[in-house]
């Protein structure tokens, strides 16, 4: 994986249930134990396009909320850690921006997620405003 990150030129794409790792980069909870490097290879490999001044953009999809109940400890934690690795990886990208005076980039020119979902249909009366009825007390 580390090899296709290194090679890729100009967007890699992630798809993943979850994204969480390198902890020890982290704004808090540096000893989590997430050890995965792969947020931090692709955040590094986003500076080195930017110090080069090479157009580059990572796109992560992970799921809006993982397998569990919404709420539960278990669900709360991956959601808080999946933040942390994000945040991580937008100041690293930050940083870098701001040490190349590239005033006008923001990260998310570099790094974007996406949550991808389903939309439930309305009812044809709910959807669609001309099919309202309302009476005004005219005959």
């Amino acid at each position: 994986m580390k090899l296709g990150l290194r090679s890729a030129q100009h967007f890699i794409y992630i798809e993943n249930q979850y994204f969480i790792g390198s902890s020890f980069a982290w704004p808090s909870y540096k000893e989590a134990g997430a050890d995965n490097l792969i947020p931090m290879e692709l955040a590094l490999k986003i500076v080195s396009k930017i110090r080069s001044r090479e157009r580059f953009t990572v796109y992560i999809v992970i799921p809006m909320w993982p397998e569990g109940v919404p709420s539960s400890a278990a669900v709360q934690e991956m959601l808080y850690f999946q933040g942390q690795t994000m945040q991580m990886m937008y100041e690293i990208i930050a940083r870098e921006l701001k040490y190349m005076k590239l005033d006008n980039s923001h990260p998310q020119d570099y790094l974007n997620f996406y949550c991808l979902g389903n939309r439930e249909k309305f009812a044809a009366e709910v959807s669609n405003p001309n099919n309202s009825h309302c009476d005004h007390g005219d005959t």
